[in-house]
């Protein structure tokens, strides 16, 4: 049976959270655009999402981080919370998981909860890794369902992102990079 969870981490738990301004990148340092020229607004960041949706050809997972404007992460320092999701054009049906650390140091994982998938959508969150790292179909969301699991990501103040059901996941589901 699978757990659902409901939001219950705050922007302010991330670490960084309370002292800085956590921004939305695709890079380890702050940038005015993301996902390749989209502006880092949430009309910009729905704008990659429906992007990815109307290609012709899938992608691959994309990685997003919210790290603090003040200083570049560098490894092995993580970001204070990471987002991968997929994205399948020609079904259109995607999937998402998170992985947040908290100011306490402590890792949360979760991975989406949908009635969107069936097991023929190869949906992954590491496309070198494609059959270990692959999101099960119990996990599969609408592309609108995504594009609101996005901005509230990036903007919101609750984590994980309540927009779709979540479920806790463990380590070995979720990575960081």
């Amino acid at each position: 049976m699978t757990t659902l969870v409901a939001g219950h981490l705050r922007r302010s738990d991330l670490a960084h959270g309370a002292d800085e301004e956590l921004v939305p990148s695709d890079t380890f340092h702050v940038t005015p655009l993301i996902g390749g020229g989209y502006p880092v607004t949430a009309d910009g960041l729905a704008r990659f999402v429906d992007s990815l949706a109307r290609s012709a050809a899938k992608r691959g997972p994309v990685h997003w981080y919210l790290i603090p404007t003040i200083h570049r992460i560098d490894l092995p320092e993580l970001p204070s919370a990471n987002l991968h999701f997929d994205v399948d054009p020609e079904r259109r049906v995607a999937a998402a998981s998170l992985a947040i650390r908290d100011r306490d140091d402590e890792i949360h994982q979760w991975m989406t909860v949908g009635h969107a998938g069936s097991p023929e959508v190869l949906l992954t969150q590491d496309g070198s890794n494609a059959d270990q790292k692959r999101f099960p179909p119990e996990s599969l969301i609408t592309v609108p369902q995504l594009r609101d699991v996005v901005v509230q990501w990036a903007f919101g103040d609750t984590l994980p992102p309540p927009a779709v059901n979540w479920r806790m996941a463990s380590e070995r589901e979720v990575g960081w990079l």
